[in-house]
């Protein structure tokens, strides 16, 4: 959480610091002096990990249990947090041995806006109906390339037709969230590719925009990398 980001805008200037928020329009970042820049998203070039810790190195020994307190109350204050629900706990998604795919489930992502839950009978994101709903995934790429997106997921045909946007950097892929039928009926597709550098990223998947109904019950995420052959 207390990663190091850099973020470069279309105009040419780049900020650093702790990635406070995220909405579907902005980011928030805080510099190292509590400076916070807004970086809305039409204007964000990149966005990228440097994989380096804004706490100071040997801090543990210089700072009283009540001054851990006094910082960790700080910090949590700095963003919204996330939602918390059982049966969903955030971890780094990284790729399956064999064929290099990167799984993103439901129970893994941090969970955020105003409607959005984590329905653990069938274990995905539901009742996402504000355009403040996002799920966040940090995942590990050691394979850098292109990516296929697919999505396992269920709408109701009679709220169909939302688009949803799905962002890594500056890598994004929209699409239209089709009717499998019924909420309990699930359905897997790709839905475009990806280009992904090696290191830490954070995926984001929202609504591009106001969502009429419901957007989606979203099961998972799979990032497939090229075959072998295909490189």
């Amino acid at each position: 959480r207390y990663l190091s980001y850099v973020a470069a805008t279309t105009d040419g200037r780049v900020f650093s610091g702790m990635l406070a928020s995220e909405t579907g329009n902005s980011i928030t970042l805080i510099g190292q002096e509590g400076k916070r820049e807004v970086i809305l998203r039409k204007d964000l070039e990149a966005l990228q990990s440097t994989g380096r810790s804004l706490m100071p190195e040997g801090i543990e020994r210089d700072l009283k249990p009540q001054d851990f307190a006094d910082l960790f109350a700080y910090l949590a204050a700095t963003g919204p947090p996330r939602k918390v629900f059982d049966g969903n706990k955030p971890e780094l998604v990284r790729a399956e041995a064999l064929r290099g795919e990167l799984h993103l489930l439901a129970n893994t992502c941090e969970i955020y806006g105003s409607t959005l839950v984590f329905e653990p009978k069938f274990g995905n994101l539901g009742y996402w109906s504000s355009e403040d709903d996002h799920a966040v995934w940090t995942i590990e790429v050691t394979r850098p390339g292109r990516y296929a997106v697919s999505l396992e997921w269920a709408c109701d045909d009679s709220t169909a037709g939302n688009t949803f946007e799905l962002q890594v950097a500056d890598q994004h892929v929209t699409g239209k969230v089709t009717g499998t039928g019924t909420w309990e009926t699930y359905k897997r597709a790709k839905f475009g590719e990806i280009t992904l550098e090696a290191g830490e990223k954070r995926l984001i998947f929202r609504s591009a925009g106001k969502v009429s109904g419901a957007l989606i019950d979203l099961r998972g995420i799979k990032l497939s990398p090229p075959s072998p052959r295909q490189q």
